[in-house]
């Protein structure tokens, strides 16, 4: 657990760094409006579980919004429905576990164009994406 929290905390320090020597807005954000999604393959596995529990923790250490959230069931359509969402609510990362090496590409790349950073755990996405 201690390995996974620390994990988590490193992911997060990175990220943290990136979104704060962005150059991509005008606005420098207070790190206390940065937001982070944390989308899990499905919801409701220990293993994820714990993920977004220590991911949550370490953003309320680093006074960051960490929102864990996603699919109850592992699918490309239910992970891309999430991304969306949280690309509509402007969040500024996402920290995704892919359910596909390919299905996430297009969400993925809107995300980046619009500023955002996105980093995969737990299982990866075509680097090309």
């Amino acid at each position: 657990m201690k390995r996974k929290l620390g994990i988590v905390f490193i992911v997060c320090i990175c990220l943290i760094g990136l979104i704060a020597c962005s150059s991509q807005t005008a606005d420098k954000k207070k790190v206390d409006d940065v937001k982070f999604a944390f989308i899990p393959k499905l919801t409701g596995v220990g293993f994820f579980t714990s993920g977004g529990e220590g991911a949550k923790e370490m953003g309320d250490k680093l006074g960051v919004q960490v929102k864990y959230d996603g699919p109850s069931e592992a699918s490309v359509s239910g992970q891309v429905k999430y991304i969306n969402n949280f690309i509509n609510q402007n969040y500024d990362a996402l920290m995704v576990s892919s359910t596909s090496v390919d299905g996430l590409s297009q969400s993925l790349q809107r995300a980046k164009k619009k500023g955002m950073t996105v980093l995969t755990w737990d299982s990866d996405v075509n680097p090309k994406d």
